[in-house]
């Protein structure tokens, strides 16, 4: 049953709309945001991901701070920009979406414009193009084989060796980013930024559409996968690929709500030739097909998955650097990083240091192994239980969880995976849990303006315990059982 309004307080872990603000108080939080993410940018800019070496004079900071002092300003813009996003959630009645789109748009361009924080992808998709420009195959050659210069030493060390793990679609539109924007790296990385904000504007318009079609509320939507501290951050100053994916998957997604399949398959196809992880919705799609009762849907689910298909074939064609993203070369490259970011590794040292201290000192390799096999049994068993209940009524809701399942469960996370289920979810009814924007806000701060995790050292000894009491606190009150209960519009 839908919530209503005057229903909210009497329910637990939703958030509470905000009340009624006049235009004047709107566009004062507004502009805190703004000073937030201008502050955030001129801070961080000797602390950010910068080029190496560092050519560019606009991405210069604050030269009288110090290096905690630029850290403590960074850190409490986050908190202003956290208050100013909170503050501004959506009411009873619906919130403008130019208004939306106007705040978004203010608090995005100093971060558009600053230096890079809080990871150097960017730069590695500059080297992507810069490869393909010389006439190489990134499924083939890795940055540090056929590069060098400012774009190599611009790469983060670890993946300077690894090939290219992303789709065809977005190789070309690097080449084209880099191609355009000739042999600076500053421009380099404002071009491939610009053509992130593509990304951008396609999940706006899919959010629309989707939420539009259900029962949905795009504010709601927009506010929560767009205008949070951890999308703002991760599209328009990281410039992750995550948003084209995520884009072209929530379009695709809108025209299958919508019963336009071959243009749905079409969009799913291209959002997984920008990133493999795409192919959950094309699954997700495909099981819901399956549960028709109509005496058509074994051609209707045929067409849907060749439809899809031939979008992957024929984009990968054309681009002409094969299927090398898809290959065990590339799918295993997330296996070869472990950050303590990531639930399951950051688990594995605890118990490593646990058995240590019981006289057991197992290899780290080793305990590692074991958990990740672990949680590998338990992301196909929630997966398997989430695939046999999509229906009609709650296969976008399904779709998000399972992607959450897969990031948390995952044998390497960044902050800004966790996106892709909570995007999803901010679709559906769900979008007022507490939880999401909880993690939205919490994924903001686990990597530094400078790319570096926050969790290390023996800091597992306190968030590992954390996690486990989460997990448990999670099964004991049957949280996954209860959300298999969840339906997209209710």
């Amino acid at each position: 049953m839908r919530i209503s309004p005057a229903q909210l307080p009497a329910v637990k872990n939703i958030v509470r709309p905000r009340p009624l603000v006049s235009a004047r108080q709107y566009w004062s939080w507004t502009a805190l945001g703004a000073l937030s993410t201008f502050l955030l940018v001129s801070t961080g800019a000797h602390i950010a991901t910068l080029p190496v070496p560092d050519t560019d004079f606009w991405w210069r900071g604050f030269g009288g701070l110090t290096y905690v002092e630029s850290h403590t300003v960074f850190y409490l813009s986050i908190a202003l920009l956290t208050m100013a996003w909170w503050a501004l959630r959506p009411g009873p009645t619906p919130t403008s979406l130019a208004r939306l789109a106007t705040t978004w748009g203010l608090w995005a361009t100093p971060l558009f414009l600053g230096a890079p924080l809080a990871s150097r992808d960017v730069y590695s998709y500059v080297a992507v193009g810069r490869l393909a420009e010389h006439g190489a195959n990134p499924y083939v050659t890795s940055a540090f084989v056929g590069l060098g210069g400012d774009t190599l030493s611009s790469v983060a060390f670890i993946w300077r060796g690894t090939i290219t793990p992303y789709g065809p679609l977005f190789i070309r539109l690097c080449h084209i980013a880099t191609a355009a924007s000739g042999s600076s790296e500053g421009a380099a990385v404002l071009v491939v930024r610009a053509m992130e904000l593509l990304g951008v504007g396609l999940l706006a318009m899919g959010l629309f559409l989707l939420t539009q079609s259900t029962l949905g509320r795009t504010d709601w939507a927009w506010w929560l996968a767009l205008l949070g501290p951890a999308p703002l951050i991760a599209y328009a100053s990281s410039g992750h690929n995550d948003v084209l994916m995520l884009g072209l998957m929530v379009c695709g997604c809108a025209f299958v709500a919508r019963q336009r399949l071959i243009v749905g398959a079409v969009l799913l196809g291209l959002a997984v030739c920008v990133k493999l992880t795409a192919v959950l919705a094309i699954a997700t799609v495909l099981l819901l097909l399956l549960r028709r009762r109509d005496t058509n849907r074994w051609r209707t689910l045929i067409t849907f998955a060749t439809v899809a298909s031939a979008t992957v074939a024929l984009i990968a064609v054309v681009v002409g650097d094969g299927f090398g993203w898809m290959s065990w070369r590339a799918l295993h490259i997330p296996v070869l990083i472990h950050t303590e970011i990531t639930p399951v590794t950051n688990i594995s040292h605890f118990l490593r240091q646990i058995l240590a201290w019981c006289g057991l000192p197992i290899n780290f390799s080793k305990v590692l192994r074991v958990t990740n096999t672990l949680a590998l049994v338990a992301e196909l068993v929630l997966l398997a239980r989430l695939a046999c209940g999509v229906t009609s009524t709650n296969w976008r809701t399904r779709l998000g969880l399972a992607l959450l399942v897969v990031v948390f469960l995952g044998p390497t996370v960044w902050p800004w995976y966790f996106l892709w289920g909570i995007t999803v979810l901010a679709t559906t009814t769900s979008v007022q849990h507490t939880f999401l924007a909880v993690v939205g806000v919490a994924t903001a701060v686990l990597v530094g303006p400078g790319g570096t995790m926050m969790i290390g050292g023996n800091g597992f000894l306190l968030t590992a315990p954390v996690l486990l009491l989460i997990v448990w606190r999670l099964v004991r009150r049957g949280a996954f059982a209860k959300s298999l209960a969840w339906r997209d519009d209710d």
